[in-house]
């Protein structure tokens, strides 16, 4: 398979979630739960039941009999409590941080019996199921567990439950995962029991479109990642197989930093998000993409449809601007008290679509008088040109997303109390109001009070134009015809498990 992101960590308890590193992640090691990715519902993986109070503060599972780690130690209660107290509470001595989704009002776990267990939270926790089953709630063995940042780096030392094993890696070159052939417990909708069909696979990472598209047309690789819509047409074309599958979760936007100026005035944020075409940049993300509808994907339960805020209306972004003294310059960037309104944002290359979207933006926006000062930038340096513009105050957006089939991404995404992409202190005029519209998430376990919540929490950052949301992001593979068997997981990342190589 060739990849367009590096693998820079081998470990789903701090690695990012990039498309490269979720692969590793998926295919060598289980979780206690498996999300259909058809239906979003929650079904038996590493746990064959689970019971939940009421108030949703209490969880308790029981676990699969006959699940070996890969170095011949067996799935118990106790190596998952380690591994959910790891999560949860991090470990400084190890370099291993806390995990927002398992850490946030974690009460602690308990084991009952070999087989049994019970996670607890001080607060009602309805998204912790859904953790379960999302790429950082991986159970690693309890060798890994014991191991430092640096040393699960070490193929050797990553021990988990999966179909294959780490069997060699090279920061930005191959990773190569090998089958294990006593495994035997996968989710039971994926069709297929016993040992993975492949031998073996190899990611190589291959940051060049136009390499990885030849790559694949001359059979030098099976599969290619990173297809954008232009060569879609063109392996469709040549009789390959083109496969899209949505990555749902939180779309695609710019994170405004509220404490920044200009992102600091709503009305700059509001003009923004009406100055873009909408009906223009679907040209560039045709077929397989699709752009927001809200701030998570179509397709996330609880998702609202806010088209009618997402438009295109220059007039209305000039009006805005002009009502708030920001006054065309002579070279038609608008200018007030002395200062262009200039827009610093920063992105990533992860997809294909990602630069010319944004740079579609970046004119459109011109046009209306505001300069988006724009860096695209590869994964391994966008946090820290990120991090360096938040501490000298001179970031207004990041643009990203975040992958998770359940509403909670919105709290995970936007909370001051998770990850705090807007950058909010306490005192600051959105931040209860977001840490209390977000937290109502986890709530409750009910459908019905579950999406109003959810719709009041999408109503109340669309009205407030905290995120200018773009695109859902997808995984748009090209293949070869004898690949078969291509299966995904809830957030379109490749189980491999099923898949296999005709003659």
């Amino acid at each position: 398979m060739a990849i367009n992101d590096s693998v820079r960590s081998l470990d789903p308890h701090i690695a990012t979630p990039n498309f490269s590193e979720a692969l590793v992640n998926q295919n060598v090691y289980d979780k206690l739960l498996w999300q259909d990715p058809k239906t979003g519902d929650l079904k038996p993986w590493l746990a064959t039941k689970w019971e939940t109070n009421n108030d949703a503060t209490s969880f308790r599972f029981w676990l699969r009999p006959g699940v070996t780690f890969s170095d011949g130690s067996e799935l118990d209660a106790q190596v998952v409590k380690d591994n959910l107290d790891q999560l949860a509470k991090g470990n400084e001595e190890l370099g291993l941080a806390p995990v927002p989704a398992f850490a946030t009002n974690y009460g602690g776990t308990t084991v009952l019996a070999p087989d049994e267990l019970e996670v607890t939270y001080t607060q009602p926790a309805a998204s912790f199921l859904n953790a379960t089953s999302f790429y950082p709630g991986a159970i690693l063995g309890e060798a890994t567990l014991k191991k430092s940042v640096r040393d699960r780096q070490v193929p050797a030392n990553l021990v988990g439950s999966g179909p294959f094993t780490v069997k060699s890696y090279a920061v930005q070159g191959d990773t190569v995962l090998a089958r294990r052939t006593n495994y035997n417990w996968a989710p039971a909708d994926v069709g297929h029991s016993g040992a993975a069909y492949l031998d073996s696979v190899t990611l190589r990472q291959v940051s060049d479109e136009g390499v990885r598209v030849g790559a694949v047309r001359s059979q030098q690789v099976d599969v290619s990642l990173g297809i954008s819509p232009t060569s879609e047409k063109i392996l469709d074309a040549g009789g390959l197989q083109v496969i899209g599958k949505p990555l749902l979760g939180w779309d695609i936007g710019f994170y405004f930093q509220v404490n920044n100026a200009p992102t600091n005035d709503p009305s700059v944020r509001k003009a923004i998000v009406l100055g873009w075409d909408r009906d223009g940049a679907r040209k560039l993300v045709t077929s397989n993409y699709s752009l927001s509808t809200s701030v998570v994907s179509k397709g996330v339960p609880g998702w609202v449809d806010h088209s009618n805020d997402l438009t295109y209306d220059p007039s209305a972004a000039a009006k805005l601007l002009d009502d708030d003294g920001w006054k065309p310059g002579g070279d038609g960037i608008r200018v007030k008290d002395g200062k262009r309104l200039t827009v610093k944002a920063i992105g990533i290359t992860n997809f294909v679509v990602n630069q010319p979207l944004y740079e579609y933006i970046q004119s459109d926006l011109r046009k209306i008088g505001i300069q988006l000062d724009l860096q695209v930038l590869p994964i391994a340096d966008y946090g820290a040109a990120q991090t360096s513009a938040k501490r000298d105050g001179t970031l207004n957006a990041s643009i990203a997303g975040q992958g998770r089939d359940d509403i909670s991404v919105i709290r995970q995404t936007l909370s001051p109390t998770y990850s705090n992409l807007l950058g909010l202190k306490p005192g600051d005029q959105y931040y209860q109001p977001l840490v209390d519209v977000t937290a109502k998430l986890d709530s409750t376990t009910d459908p019905a009070r579950r999406a109003q919540y959810a719709a009041d929490a999408q109503k109340y950052i669309i009205d407030n134009a905290l995120v200018n949301p773009v695109y859902t992001t997808q995984s748009v593979q090209a293949a070869n015809k004898n690949v078969q068997g291509i299966t995904f997981d809830s957030l379109g990342r490749n189980f491999l498990y099923t898949t296999w190589l005709s003659n």
